[in-house]
């Protein structure tokens, strides 16, 4: 069945049920129209990403969110996924570049209809609290802004009542390489993100200023100029990047990746202190 999952069971475990990170709700945190319990869901497969990239997600998710939650990777490869992190097997015919994430709008995604379910990109940086996620929950599909496409949402970061949209994946996986043709975006990276768009009629947003990007809000691009013979000239990169004021998350799309500016500059981005603080 296209998209069928199975858990991950390590052998000293009773079930994936079993694995869960359990913290007290804080007093300042109001029990009065909140979420009470979430599942944060990311995928990993390939090689492009170490698995050092999901366990920091799950320790920048227990650092900054207060309250219970439970941590799914779906994943071809399990191995070095830290402790109280719950493994799916990724289905051996799973789709390339971002397409797998569309299988979150499965009417029972990983056995959880009804559940409130926050997906996550395993390469953003979360820098401070997002116990807003855990807000209005009447709203059955809340979605960061993406600052390039007015009114599109960016699917690095959403929230999602499982089984509430589950056309967004039915249509999908009922011919599949007609939509991946369609709205493949660049180099078939993207295409969840449109496909979401064009599937998904009306949805809110996070708040304004809490989901950035470390392109564009992060003051992280130095002046560059392109000279004769390919050479380049690069100006600014003695400066510091760093997410505004207010930022919860900062989203890496794309290059650079946060490794990549933790310690140094990388070409035309700048050095990125807060990435060796937080990414962690």
């Amino acid at each position: 069945m296209l998209g069928a999952f199975r858990p991950f069971v390590p052998a000293d475990s009773a079930g994936p049920g079993r694995h869960f990170l359990r913290r007290p709700l804080p007093p300042t945190l109001p029990m009065t129209n909140q979420i009470e319990h979430l599942h944060v869901a990311c995928y990993r497969w390939g090689t492009r990403y170490g698995v050092e990239y999901v366990n920091k997600l799950f320790s920048m998710v227990g650092r900054h969110l207060s309250g219970p939650f439970t941590f799914h990777c779906v994943t071809d490869d399990p191995s070095g996924l830290s402790p109280g992190i719950v493994p799916h097997a990724l289905p051996a015919n799973h789709f390339g570049g971002n397409w797998n994430k569309l299988m979150n709008f499965q009417a029972d995604f990983l056995g959880l209809r009804g559940a409130r379910l926050l997906a996550l990109d395993i390469d953003i940086v979360i820098v401070d609290s997002i116990d807003f996620v855990r807000e209005r929950p009447e709203l059955d599909f809340i979605i960061a802004k993406n600052w390039a496409k007015d009114g599109r949402g960016n699917s690095s970061f959403y929230r999602l009542k499982v089984g509430s949209h589950a056309r967004v994946w039915e249509d999908f996986a009922r011919a599949p390489e007609a939509a991946i043709e369609q709205w493949h975006g660049v180099n078939r990276r993207f295409g969840d993100q449109r496909w979401m768009s064009h599937a998904i009629a009306d949805y809110a947003f996070f708040p304004e200023g809490r989901i950035v990007s470390f392109k564009e809000h992060c003051a992280a691009r130095s002046r560059e100029w392109k000279l004769p013979f390919g050479f380049r000239l690069t100006h600014g990169t003695h400066r510091k990047a760093r997410p505004p004021k207010g930022a919860s998350v900062v989203l890496f799309h794309g290059v650079p990746l946060p490794p990549d500016v933790m310690d140094f500059a990388c070409g035309r981005w700048r050095h990125a202190p807060f990435v060796a603080e937080h990414w962690r």
